[in-house]
């Protein structure tokens, strides 16, 4: 609870840098839950986890921006953008 606490108000990584707030959704007890960044960084959220002693195991990105993962596109598969797609990605940026 006290991880969850300061992640969700931010905290700082080895290198100095500050994080923005994330927001953390988990069950009680669960050891998986979701997490919303409003930056990102690299690999910031095995770093966020690092400052702990925790250690990401699976990591799965569902959105960036308004533009979401498609459900049905298999692991590991990719497909080319929409033109509505693109500009969401575009406005991102």
């Amino acid at each position: 609870a006290e991880e969850k606490s300061q992640l969700e108000v931010g905290v700082t990584l080895e290198d100095g840098y500050v994080t923005l707030p994330a927001r953390i959704e988990q069950q009680p007890g669960a050891t998986e839950g979701d997490i919303t960044l409003t930056e990102g960084k690299y690999h910031q959220i095995k770093r966020m986890f690092g400052c702990f002693g925790g250690k990401v195991v699976r990591l799965h990105r569902l959105a960036m921006g308004n533009l979401f993962l498609p459900e049905d596109l298999p692991e590991g598969e990719c497909r080319e953008l929409t033109e509505e797609e693109l500009q969401l990605l575009q406005q991102i940026q």
